[in-house]
């Protein structure tokens, strides 16, 4: 049996608790933060990509399915 994993949104929040949530494939979305920094998801429900601030990080609010093949 192969395991195959369903993204069901791509979707971060940021420190200052703006959600961001790119909808479909090379929909780059990007933010600047409250706190100055510069926020961003891609991918829609093909891929998830962020950039990454180990001193301020955002919460991750992609859910997604392992499903059975």
């Amino acid at each position: 049996m192969h395991n195959d994993v369903k993204i069901v949104a791509n979707r971060i929040r940021t420190p200052d608790g703006t959600i961001l949530e790119s909808m479909h494939r090379h929909d780059y979305v990007t933010y600047v933060d409250k706190n100055g920094k510069e926020y961003m998801v891609d991918g829609g429900l093909d891929y998830l990509r962020r950039n990454v601030h180990e001193d301020a990080p955002a919460e991750e609010l992609s859910p997604r399915i392992v499903t059975g093949k």
